[in-house]
């Protein structure tokens, strides 16, 4: 599973200047030539294995990919989602219900992607070519890019004041239809965080570090590392680090989903059956005994009342493409020596409990 790395970082944290600015883009890590050499819009024609011609339709925001491809003898549409790293290109695929299907690993040499798709046990040779502008495309109306599922680009601001710094990211959507949804859904992604940053900021000019004490700067750092869109929902969870003195830094997770048809948030209550909660408590604690450093003691007190099927306990859950992903932070289940606790429950051992018509069902 998944950590967020960003906790081990060293904890200076590099300050832009004195006041909420956007950061510098990271597309500053890829090759200007190569990512000028892709549009925005890109259209590619090719083959896997020299026999099974297939179309590819990406969107491109920076190095980010998102989109759709399919087999032309067959016509079904495949979702793609990956990034474009110096000269190579990696894309994941998925079928319609968010499984992962295969990987393309390619390099970008002028107008061609050559390089291997992988899936299903084997390993195949692909070359893709950029189709004119004028090319028509045999993309069925259905694809990721007609259906709005949006695009997702990293929005960063950086505080600065006498003995702080805080730094905050965030995702921003853009291509949806429904204006007024998205910008809701904008609105709503930074608002969860940035009270948590105000507070950081307003407590530090109140309360600053005393150099006697040896501590020289306070820090927080907010980042977000597993996100889940869809054209009907997305689901990102943010880790916040905050050092404001002592031995150690604390570190703790917020989750949030939103319904993108309203752009707003949206709780598992409402995407699951009443009753949700104790299945889901079993299946978390069946999963968490596993782990290591709980196996000497699978009964202890501070266990069970972490896991037990109460609301508060199940606050941090982020949907991803193949579950729920179920976060515990540091003293929730355990001490903060033990660390976070992270649970991924397949929707396959949760399917009776999914509502039926509901939201979280249309992704299956």
């Amino acid at each position: 599973m998944c950590m967020r790395s960003f906790f081990w970082l060293p904890l200076f944290l590099a300050c832009i200047g004195s006041a909420c600015t956007p950061a510098e883009s990271p597309d500053s890590a890829v090759k200007p030539s190569i990512a000028a050499s892709l549009p925005e819009n890109i259209h590619f024609s090719g083959d896997i294995d020299g026999r099974l011609p297939i179309a590819m339709k990406l969107r491109r925001v920076g190095q980010t990919l998102s989109g759709t491809y399919q087999y032309l003898r067959k016509g079904q549409d495949l979702q793609l989602q990956g990034d474009i790293q110096g000269s190579g290109m990696r894309l994941s695929e998925f079928d319609a219900s968010g499984k992962q299907t295969g990987t393309f690993s390619g390099e970008i040499r002028k107008d061609e992607v050559i390089g291997t798709w992988t899936g299903n046990g084997r390993s195949l040779p692909f070359k893709l070519r950029l189709a004119q502008k004028t090319a028509p495309t045999r993309l069925a109306p259905t694809s990721a890019v007609e259906m709005n599922a949006p695009l997702v680009t990293k929005q960063e601001e950086v505080r600065k004041g006498r003995g702080y710094t805080a730094k905050m990211a965030y995702p921003q959507l853009s291509g949806m239809k429904n204006t007024v949804a998205q910008s809701r859904a904008n609105l709503t992604l930074k608002a969860v965080i940035k009270p948590l940053v105000d507070e950081f900021v307003r407590d530090s000019e109140q309360n600053p570090p005393d150099e006697r004490s040896g501590v020289q700067v306070y820090e927080m750092e907010i980042s977000y590392s597993d996100i889940w869109v869809t054209p009907q929902l997305l689901s990102v969870q943010y880790g916040v680090y905050v050092y404001s003195g002592g031995a150690h830094g604390n570190h703790f997770s917020k989750t949030l989903t939103i319904n993108l048809q309203t752009g707003n948030p949206v709780h598992l209550d409402e995407l699951l059956k009443p009753g949700f909660l104790k299945p889901l408590s079993h299946l978390v604690r069946e999963e968490l005994r596993k782990d290591a450093r709980l196996a000497e003691n699978p009964n202890d007190e501070w266990f069970i009342n972490g896991t037990a099927p109460t609301a508060d306990n199940y606050q941090n859950v982020v949907l991803k493409s193949n579950g729920l992903l179920v976060q515990f932070d540091p003293y929730e289940i355990a001490a903060f020596a033990q660390g976070d606790f992270e649970v991924l429950i397949p929707y396959s051992a949760f399917r009776d409990w999914i509502k039926v018509g509901g939201l979280l069902e249309k992704q299956r």
